[in-house]
């Protein structure tokens, strides 16, 4: 089934709340919402794949409105959900597999997660978090992790993907230690262990490393990237902050990271060798280990 048949379409959604005169209330409480005349325009935006930012935009405003913390009008959040039905259909298809109500359990999870969504702290990217952490507590319902019971798809999610990218990092063409460790970051992204600051440096470690020549020389020079004193240094300098700096906020993440080891797990297809997460950073997911003796 179609989370249409619980949300409706976002059209028949969007008429209906121009018919009633919510838009006007709707702006005076979230004046970007102002930046388009109607519950109708604002749908056309965001399905515009072209105006990808300034529909984030409109979808932070709109989701505040519709907000637990702080909104006006629930209803908002049902029409944010209606114009999330494509993804949210999505994860039912991905899910199938856990039962036959999972459409049912989508569809309430889609909208506690747009009502309860934490547009304080996360204001990029909403609908894709929204659906992430839809996603992740339909699995929750059911009781089941993403390490055992549904294969994860480990994609970099936008703000680290847009971090690497202003840095020109050309991943392709990397050793294999530093994909490992790229997917690692992801992963740790993805499920909420890592922030971004964290990642990002434990990523500009190893990029530090590999300037240095006889890092670069093998792999495992390259290994000692988030380790490596030098590479501290110059982190440190181009951030202008004090090599101790770098070194604790540094530590403080690979403690996150060994913290959550045991619910690794490598995409059996992915390119990546799992030894290069062991190599890079001494933590080995234990299911990796079984998995590969």
């Amino acid at each position: 089934m179609s989370l249409q048949q619980i949300f409706g379409r976002w059209e028949e959604q969007a008429h209906t709340i121009d018919a009633a005169g919510c838009w006007r209330r709707w702006s005076a409480a979230q004046p970007d919402l102002a930046q388009v005349g109607s519950a109708c325009a604002l749908g056309e935006v965001v399905t515009d794949r072209a105006q990808q930012a300034r529909a984030n935009e409109l979808l932070l405003a709109l989701v505040r409105v519709g907000s637990v913390d702080g909104g006006v009008d629930k209803s908002a959040a049902t029409f944010m959900a209606s114009l999330l039905v494509p993804g949210g259909d999505r994860i039912i298809r991905s899910l199938s597999s856990l039962g036959p109500d999972v459409d049912a359990v989508v569809g309430g999870q889609l909208w506690l997660q747009v009502r309860e969504y934490p547009w304080r702290c996360r204001p990029r990217a909403v609908a894709k978090n929204a659906l992430m952490e839809t996603r992740r507590a339909v699995l929750k319902d059911y009781g089941a992790t993403t390490a055992r019971r549904a294969a994860l798809v480990l994609l970099a999610p936008p703000d680290l993907t847009e971090a690497l990218d202003r840095r020109c990092v050309d991943v392709a063409e990397h050793p294999v230690a530093d994909l490992a460790l790229l997917e690692l970051l992801a992963w740790a992204r993805a499920r909420g262990v890592l922030e971004l600051r964290d990642a990002t440096l434990l990523w500009e470690l190893v990029l530090a490393a590999t300037e240095d020549e006889t890092a670069a020389a093998s792999p495992v020079g390259l290994a000692r990237g988030v380790s490596s004193i030098r590479a501290g240094v110059s982190v440190a300098a181009a951030r202008g902050v004090t090599t101790r700096t770098v070194h604790r906020q540094r530590d403080r993440a690979v403690d996150l990271l060994r913290s959550a080891r045991d619910d690794c797990e490598i995409s059996p297809a992915s390119r990546v060798q799992p030894e290069g997460v062991r190599v890079l950073t001494g933590i080995g997911p234990t299911s990796l280990e079984g998995r590969n003796a």
